[in-house]
């Protein structure tokens, strides 16, 4: 923590150094590009910590002591991209979106139960695959005053968000058989073996305010940090269990549900950098 805000105190120091004194004109550069943002404007932002790290690491990896990877990182954890769009020059809209599906299929060899007469192992795959989706959506607005480089910011915002929930589905290379109730399979099931593993969807609803302040080390760049205070709303919905298991009783393989509990959550607090997945953010506008 101490290397980044003394980086960002140094990057801050060097380049304050560049710009024209506010006359009461646009503030300019000393080439003439106009620094702070205007109306008509957009933004995008990205986390500022993996460039903040490797302006910090200069001296190290010139020479030859470390190397860093300074990568665009949305500016949460989830994916989430996050713009502006300034209505004029105190006064902008900001939103938030993600929509995002995934995927991921994994595969597992183990022995093969039904082969009794190879001298070498044989195998067969157990086959687990888990789907995911999510939808976000925020929209709010902020309010702008500074002096110069230094901006100040204030607003409120609202967001929604719906979480499909997570779904687990099995597949086996051992049957379950009168001869062999209880297969190997990767998972490490015993008796019952779970097909499908559902937990359920869950629906958000939140509203923040929010201050902070950026630095505009570039024009139309600027180095930010935000704070808020909010209010969260959240219900999961009952998820499902589907599983199967050998039945003594009649010989056959039995298929059983059984519903999983549901839960709710709200929630109010303050929060540090909610957008953000490091401490500093940077913001582009064009």
């Amino acid at each position: 923590m101490k290397k980044l805000v003394l980086s960002l105190t140094l990057i801050i120091g060097l380049l304050s150094l560049t710009y024209a004194q506010d006359d009461g004109e646009p503030l300019t550069s000393k080439k003439g590009f106009i620094v702070l943002p205007e109306a008509g404007d957009y933004a995008i932002g990205v986390d500022a910590a993996p460039f903040i790290t490797l302006f910090g690491n200069l001296a190290a990896i010139n020479n030859g002591g470390a190397t860093y990877n300074a990568n665009f990182n949305f500016l949460t954890t989830n994916n989430t991209i996050y713009g502006k769009y300034f209505v004029d020059a105190n006064t902008a809209y900001r939103g938030k979106i993600r929509i995002g599906m995934n995927n991921v299929s994994n595969g597992f060899y183990v022995n093969d139960d039904s082969d009794t007469v190879s001298t070498v192992p044989t195998y067969v795959e157990d086959v687990k695959k888990t789907s995911t989706k999510t939808i976000m959506l925020g929209a709010g607005m902020e309010k702008r005053r500074g002096h110069g480089r230094l901006q100040g910011f204030y607003g409120a915002e609202a967001l929604i968000s719906f979480a499909g929930g997570t779904k687990d589905v099995y597949e086996y290379g051992n049957a379950i058989t009168a001869d062999n109730t209880n297969p190997t399979n990767a998972f490490g099931f015993f008796g019952a073996r779970t097909l499908e593993e559902k937990t359920g969807s869950t629906l958000s609803i939140g509203a923040r305010a929010f201050a902070g302040v950026e630095y505009f080390i570039l024009p139309k760049i600027c180095l930010g940090g935000e704070f808020g205070w909010g209010i969260l709303f959240s219900k999961t919905g009952e998820g499902n269990l589907k599983q199967e298991q050998w039945d003594g009783a009649t010989s056959t393989i039995v298929e059983t549900e059984t519903p999983t509990g549901g839960s709710g959550q709200f929630l109010i607090d303050t929060d540090n950098n909610t957008l953000v997945t490091g401490t500093v953010f940077l913001l582009f506008h064009f």
